[in-house]
């Protein structure tokens, strides 16, 4: 009976691509983390912006009513002046 066998070593003498396959594997890395970054960049930003736009639309909308108390307050002070400044066609002087 024979027996066979074959054993196979890698030789790092010859793999001379090894330091451009690990720079690019570090590549990829650094690119998938910087996306990473740039997505929790946008969303950071964003919330912020809602949050600008919600306090602002709240305080909009409370000068709105401020403003509308304000001009039907004056209409009705306008009007009450309005009736007793116009002397009526009774009144004698």
């Amino acid at each position: 009976m024979v027996y066979s066998g074959a054993l196979t070593l890698p030789i790092p003498i010859w793999d001379r691509n090894r330091g451009n396959i690990l720079q690019a594997q570090g590549q990829l890395y650094q690119t998938l983390h910087q996306a990473q970054q740039t997505k929790l960049q946008l969303t950071s930003t964003l919330a912020d912006a809602y949050n600008r736009y919600t306090t602002t639309h709240q305080q909009v909308r409370y000068y709105a009513r401020i403003i509308e108390d304000q001009v039907r307050t004056y209409r009705s002070i306008y009007a009450r002046y309005r009736e007793w400044a116009t002397p009526s066609p009774s009144a004698t002087w």
